[in-house]
């Protein structure tokens, strides 16, 4: 079992199936964060909460969530009255004690409550656990004492946590917990003593992500919205799903925005087969129905630059050559554009590998979303990156099959070691394999000594071999990362592609010591990652970037023949509100003549022989 030891692997398609009440296909709950920030809070552990400015009180940030309290969540009421909706509170419990009228609105309408913590300017990141015991007795106490309530989940604090978290929540009696982003459905979560589930909660469907972080607008978070529901709604008739829509009065309940929650709601709920729910109340069902099940599922499984310059490069890893200069290149059947699609399947490590240097996060900080620089345990990172795995990965396969395209699946070595049935899927689609180092945020780099990454390598490449009975023949480092010595460790292991160079739209020769080497280069511009989430393209603009770009190569390719490498991410291309449009620029390119769909391997085999 991977860190942190608390969930078995299980893909979705494998598992047992729920069926909600009356059938429904989606259970849907909706979850506004009604928090308490305060004006000067005591020192935080593991980062500042008002980190905008260099010293307390940050007013700016203050007066806009207090914004909330006072304005948007009224607002916000008018919305979920219309459509009689029954939340489920992430709730600072403070705000029991500051606003007696915010509690009587809760109380009058029969919410149910999780636990965000006293304040969200408190953390539990490093909290002793004597400390974080008491903490759980305090949201408890005070949620019985204020609104009649027993608590039976939490979302942590700014979703903040430590390593006891689940053993201490369900020491206090709490069933669920939402920090994990995984899943489209509960899941068991291992504990010490008692029962713990995780339940679906969105980092995507989140106002702050959605409209703030990744700075789209509210029309398109409707729309975003509105697909995921489409996703979800089409997969839950056979096996159900839940949909989880995360708000914050301050931000979703702006007027400018308002409209299109209401009118995403609307559409929502216009369908037959949604349950209306809670999050307590989707414990409840699943624990009395699907835990046992479930957990006697997984038991059965596991037992299952230079100072002198010259012309050309400033390195030795390749010559320089125009493409302009070449001999025309040919594809099978006169084919004009080689299509490849790489599919990565790669594990998030819960804490920074030692000594290894933090990357930025594709969401938007150094090591992941909530790693403080990997000072502490990264669940969001971990959660989202496990979705691709469970989750994910189905969907694209899926729309991959549905064009008869072969995946290159790029695996690294815990994936390989840990998911025997991923690999197994992807063969029954003729896959190939190429090996991708040993994790996510384990990256190649100029602080390994040669014998390290020697190992690192090989290591990567028998993982992979063993998994799948199949030495692999190509290469793609995590985030793309090498050494000056990596293109020559990868010939003597003989790996006879590598995809990190992303600097031409033909394969070339990379000159090494030993074996032969090619380069079949994955282009930034149609990386998911690199273009959606940190290029902020919106996902209809990224869609319509991949037909762009295929569309010039197609026009180029009838003078000699080029490659088009997709590059795609399951936890990202595969969440259910992005897949159509993966789908749709497929779409495009399979409705021309001319287009060989093939594997890298298959690619560089052609082109090696038509080059000397």
């Amino acid at each position: 079992m991977l860190e942190p030891g608390r969930f078995e692997y299980s893909p979705i398609i494998d598992r047992p199936l729920i069926k909600w009440p009356n059938n429904a296909r989606v259970a849907l709950w909706v979850a506004p964060n009604i928090e308490f920030y305060e004006y000067l809070p005591p020192q935080a552990r593991g980062r500042d909460p008002w980190p905008r400015v260099g010293a307390h009180p940050d007013v700016r940030g203050y007066a806009q969530r207090d914004y909330g309290n006072r304005v948007g969540f009224w607002r916000y009421l008018e919305v979920m009255d219309k459509h009689e909706i029954r939340c489920t509170v992430s709730l600072n419990m403070a705000i029991l004690q500051h606003f007696p009228e915010i509690r009587k609105a809760m109380v009058d309408r029969n919410w149910d409550y999780m636990s965000h913590g006293i304040y969200n300017t408190r953390y539990l990141t490093n909290m002793p656990v004597e400390e974080e015991r008491e903490f759980y007795k305090d949201t408890a106490r005070t949620l019985k004492q204020y609104t009649g309530k027993t608590l039976k989940g939490m979302l942590g604090p700014s979703i903040s946590s430590t390593v006891n978290t689940p053993d201490l929540m369900a020491e206090a009696g709490l069933l669920y917990y939402t920090d994990w982003f995984h899943d489209d459905q509960p899941f068991p979560i291992k504990v010490k003593k008692g029962k713990l589930i995780s339940v679906p909660y969105s980092i995507e469907l989140n106002d702050l992500v959605g409209i703030n972080a990744q700075g789209h607008d509210s029309a398109y978070f409707c729309q975003m919205i509105k697909d995921q529901f489409d996703t979800l709604y089409q997969q839950g008739a056979k096996n159900g799903r839940v949909m989880c829509i995360a708000l914050h009065p301050y931000f979703i309940a702006q007027p400018s925005r308002i409209k299109h929650l209401d009118e995403a709601l609307g559409y929502i709920l216009s369908h037959e087969g949604v349950w209306k729910t809670t999050a307590d109340d989707i414990t409840d069902y699943y624990m009395a129905h699907y835990y046992d099940d479930v957990v006697a599922h997984l038991e059965a499984r596991r037992n299952d630059m230079p100072g002198t310059r010259k012309p050309g490069m400033d390195h030795d890893h390749y010559d320089w050559s125009p493409i302009t200069a070449r001999p025309p290149l040919k594809w099978p059947r006169g084919a004009r554009v080689a299509l490849c699609v790489i599919v990565n399947l790669e594990h998030w490590d819960w804490q920074m590998p030692a000594n290894a240097p933090v990357p930025v996060s594709p969401m938007g900080g150094a090591g992941g979303l909530w790693t403080g620089g990997g000072r502490f345990p990264d669940i969001g990172g971990f959660g989202n990156h496990e979705y691709g795995n469970r989750v994910g990965v189905f969907r694209v396969l899926n729309v991959l099959d549905q064009y008869g395209i072969k995946p290159t699946v790029a695996m690294d070595k815990t994936v390989a070691e840990n998911y025997p049935f991923l690999a197994k899927e992807c063969q029954k689609r003729g896959a190939e394999f190429i090996a991708h180092g040993t994790s996510a945020r384990h990256i190649i780099h100029s602080g390994m000594s040669l014998e390290e990454e020697r190992r690192y390598i090989h290591e990567s490449v028998e993982a992979l071999a063993k998994a799948t009975g199949k030495r692999p023949v190509g290469w793609s480092g995590p985030d793309f990362q090498e050494s000056m010595h990596t293109p020559d460790l990868l010939g003597a292991e003989g790996i006879q592609y590598v995809c990190d160079w992303g600097n031409d739209e033909q394969p070339y020769r990379m000159k090494v010591k030993e074996g032969e080497l090619f380069s079949l280069g994955v282009n930034l511009h149609v990386d998911d990652i690199y273009t959606h989430l940190l290029g902020r393209r919106l996902i209809n603009e990224y869609s319509q970037i991949i037909q762009d770009e295929f569309d010039g190569l197609y026009s180029d390719g009838a003078k000699s023949g080029r490659v088009l490498v997709l590059n795609l991410h399951p936890w990202v291309i595969g969440q259910p509100w992005r897949i159509k449009y993966l789908d749709q620029a497929l779409g495009h390119i399979n409705a021309y003549g001319g287009v060989w769909k093939a594997t890298g391997g298959e690619i560089i085999d052609r082109y090696r022989t038509q080059v000397k």
